[in-house]
Parts: structure tokens; C-alpha cells; sequence
């Protein structure tokens, strides 16, 4: 057995760790960078408490009172309804179909969908642009009786450039109509039908 590497002087032994204390993360492109640990948990704080001088988007997938939620039945990957720009307090955040256009910059996500009656499903925050998952939401089973369910995904994620990026889902099995799959409408008359949302803040 090799022989302990001997050092004649360490100085004063760090028994407690704080925030100057530098953590590796490897980016979505495999770059390793090194963040503070208080920087790194800053970009994990959630939402309402991303830091000072964030700029927020938040975009959603809403009808009018009534409406079918839509969608598809689909075994590969599938960009999930998203069809209004709510805020942005950017100016440069652009939607067409069903793909959000982004510029580049670090971002907090927090999104949510409903499902009906679809089986299996899996969701993911998908750069379309680089063929990248920037996050996945939870795996979850949609056919227990007449109920809806609500798949919350969460996702910090640097973007190097100006990139498009979609909610998607992936379904497998369920009794899949294309009608109320994103979710059923309830029809209170005037008020929209509010299917997904996703709020972004773009911290940096």
C-alpha cells in the first residue's frame, strides 16, 4: 500500500461550511463551471424568491369559457398546447406553435400541466434548438376515474444564446379522445379555461 501523502503544514483545519465554498456543476452544453454555494442556491430558490432585478415571463394555455383543451395521443415526445404570452418583462420572448422562443441567460422554471385520462404520462422541458432536456417533470399514471391531474415541473437551466425551448409530454395507453386529454374545461360562463402554465425568471 503506497505511503500517505505528508504535508508539513496545513494551517487551520475548515470544519464548517459556508457560503464561499465553490461547487462544480456541469452545464446542459458539458461545460464544468464553479458557482459559489450561495450563488447556487440563489438559482434554486423558488420562484417568489428569485433574486432582485429578475425579469419574469409567464405564458399559459388558455381558451375561452367551455373550450376543449385538445391534444393528441402519442408515444414519442409532443409539444404540449401553449398559446399565450401573458407577461414578459423581457420585450424578447416569442410563442409559435407551442414553442417558446428565448434569449439567452440563466432561468428558473416553474411550470405546471393538466392531464385527463391519458394513461402513463412523462413530461420534460425540452431546448428543441440544441436537442437538449433542460428538465422533467414527474412520471405520472392519469386514469383514476374522472379526475384531472396537475404535473408540476421545475428546472434551472442556462441558455448560451437565443434558443427555442417546449413543454412536451410523452402518453402511453388511457382512453385518449383529443378532446379533454390537456385538461377539462369548466365552463363557468365568461371565465377562461386555464389548461398550463409556465413562469420563468430570467435571473442572469
Amino acid at each position: 500500500m503506497p505511503n500517505p501523502i505528508q504535508i508539513s503544514q496545513l494551517g487551520s483545519e475548515k470544519l464548517q461550511p459556508d457560503d464561499t465554498d465553490l461547487i462544480p456543476i456541469q452545464q446542459a452544453d458539458g461545460i464544468t463551471r464553479h458557482i459559489s454555494k450561495e450563488n447556487l442556491f440563489a438559482n434554486y430558490a423558488p420562484i417568489s424568491q428569485a433574486p432582485s432585478g429578475s425579469q419574469y415571463i409567464h405564458l399559459q394555455h388558455t381558451v375561452a369559457s367551455g373550450q376543449g383543451s385538445g391534444g393528441k395521443q402519442s408515444v414519442q415526445w409532443t409539444a404540449r398546447p401553449i398559446n399565450t404570452i401573458k407577461f414578459d418583462q423581457t420585450g424578447l420572448a416569442l410563442l409559435s406553435n407551442n414553442t417558446i422562443t428565448l434569449p439567452a441567460g440563466i432561468y428558473v422554471c416553474d411550470a405546471v400541466g393538466q392531464f385527463y385520462d391519458c394513461g402513463l404520462i412523462k413530461t420534460r422541458l425540452q431546448d428543441v434548438t440544441n436537442d437538449a432536456t433542460l428538465g422533467r417533470g414527474y412520471f405520472t399514471y392519469t386514469n383514476w376515474g374522472s379526475m384531472m391531474y396537475l404535473i408540476p415541473l421545475k428546472a434551472i437551466f442556462t441558455l448560451a444564446q437565443s434558443t427555442d425551448i417546449q413543454l412536451q409530454y410523452f402518453q402511453a395507453g388511457g382512453n385518449y379522445d383529443g378532446t379533454y386529454n390537456m385538461g377539462a374545461p369548466w365552463s363557468y360562463p365568461g371565465v377562461p379555461e386555464v389548461f398550463a402554465d409556465i413562469i420563468l425568471a430570467k435571473i442572469g
